[in-house]
C-alpha cells in the first residue's frame, strides 16, 4: 500500500504487486501519515492527522481488498505519525 504521492495527500492506494495495478483506493478527511498491515494481510491500519489545523487524527482500519473501512479508532488532540 502507498500513501501519497504528495506529502499532504489524503488517500491510500493498495497495489496488486503481481499484476502491477491498483487494487483499491481509500480516501480520508485528513492527511495520511502512517500505514501498517496486519500479519495476515487482511487489515491495513491508516494513521491520519491534521496537526496545526485544529483537527484530531485517528487510526482507520480498512480491508485492503476493497478499501472499505472496517473500524475507526479516534485519538485525542494528537495526530498519528507512526504505526507498527
Amino acid at each position: 500500500a502507498t500513501a501519497g504521492p504528495r506529502p499532504d495527500d489524503r488517500r491510500v492506494q493498495v497495489w496488486d504487486a503481481a499484476a502491477g495495478r491498483v487494487r483499491a483506493v481509500a480516501e480520508f478527511p485528513a492527511r495520511v501519515n502512517a500505514l501498517a498491515a496486519s500479519p495476515d494481510g487482511r487489515t491495513l491500519a491508516v494513521g491520519t492527522s491534521e496537526l496545526g489545523r485544529g483537527a484530531d487524527g485517528g487510526v482507520t482500519l480498512i480491508d485492503p481488498d476493497t478499501g472499505r473501512r472496517t473500524a475507526q479508532l479516534p485519538t485525542r488532540r494528537a495526530g498519528v505519525t507512526a504505526l507498527a
